[in-house]
């Protein structure tokens, strides 16, 4: 057991001496006293992770993530913030990514200053966009009352439409926002995906999986048979997103026309797994001898989520029907929110 384990700055020397030594897994109560941690411990943090080297500072944060993702709710947003100012570019990407779990109004208020940062590392910025972008999900949802989220929104739309900035971190932030159901919302991705550049062609792909909108079914079915290879790949996956039954014959069509690229493919496999329904699954039954072992595990991961969600889907038709009412359209709401109103 650890010793003055109620002392976050002790806890935290403890988990850096146990990465420096690469002593896993973490102790579970230097992750619980060094979680939460409150402003104002700036220095020590710095102090503490100045004992490892980049390679440790990139494990320290990579464990504390794998802690706030196993539940319990830690979150680790002071030791984060101090990442944020990493000498290196790598550390401070993954510190951003991880603070996209704190839901904290500290740890939006880190992000959207690396978002906005025009000095740093336009792969960090990304990394913290698409951070921000998890923020923005939860306040569309009604989840980000402590976050301080109000602004996250009007900060992704600014760094949309800014052309100075390079169009990587503009398609990261048209994606970001696109969970908001907003006019302006769908101008973003209608001009992305008429764009000469291939990144924002890109982000508005992937900006229409994360919209969830039916209405971008044509469009996504256009662009699965784009010239460029990493667009027919996001073009499935976001139909999966979708994942609404019409979907399912636009991706066999794909998967008759395109099985030389294995991007293409397993994205295609995967969107088929969320969208379930018979003719999916008997095309993801008869990929699982593929030659190629990565299509062989998505054919049947696939099918293990579509058997998961039938079996779901038909537990919500049989209470339908002893409430003797219809509980698909409040489901619906609570996918798309906004969309019942």
């Amino acid at each position: 057991m650890s010793q003055d384990a109620s002392d976050p700055i002790d806890a935290l020397k403890r988990l850096v001496d146990a990465v420096g030594e690469q002593r896993y897994p973490l102790d579970r109560e230097d992750l619980y006293a060094a979680s939460g941690m409150r402003p104002g411990l700036e220095q020590p943090i710095q102090e503490r992770l100045e004992a490892l080297d980049q390679t440790g500072r990139f494990a320290l944060v990579d464990a504390l993530q794998g802690a706030m993702f196993d539940g319990g709710g830690l979150e680790f947003t002071a030791v984060l913030a101090v990442a944020l100012r990493d000498e290196a570019a790598a550390v401070r990407g993954l510190a951003a990514e991880s603070l996209a779990a704190c839901e904290t109004a500290e740890a939006t208020e880190a992000l959207l200053g690396v978002a906005r940062a025009t000095e740093e590392d336009d792969t960090v910025r990304i990394e913290a966009v698409d951070a921000l972008g998890a923020v923005a999900l939860r306040e569309e949802l009604g989840w980000a009352a402590s976050e301080g989220a109000g602004g996250v929104a009007d900060a992704l739309r600014d760094l949309a439409v800014d052309v100075r900035e390079e169009p990587e971190l503009r398609a990261a932030a048209i994606a970001a926002v696109a969970v908001r159901y907003e006019t302006w919302v769908t101008a973003l991705i209608d001009d992305a995906l008429a764009s000469d550049d291939p990144a924002l062609r890109l982000g508005a792909i992937q900006a229409m999986g994360r919209n969830a909108d039916p209405v971008w079914l044509p469009s996504l079915e256009a662009a699965l048979f784009a010239e460029e290879p990493d667009e027919r790949a996001a073009a499935a996956a976001a139909i999966g997103e979708i994942a609404e039954e019409d979907g399912a014959p636009m991706l066999l069509d794909l998967l008759d026309e395109d099985l030389s690229d294995l991007d293409v493919v397993v994205a295609a496999v995967r969107a088929l797994g969320a969208i379930g329904g018979e003719e999916a699954l008997n095309r993801l039954r008869a990929l699982v001898t593929h030659p190629d072992e990565q299509v062989r595990e998505a054919a049947n991961e696939s099918i293990e989520e579509a058997v998961l969600m039938a079996e779901f889907m038909e537990g919500l038709s049989d209470l339908d029907a002893e409430l003797g009412g219809d509980i698909s359209d409040p489901m619906e709401n609570l996918l798309r929110p906004g969309r019942g109103e």
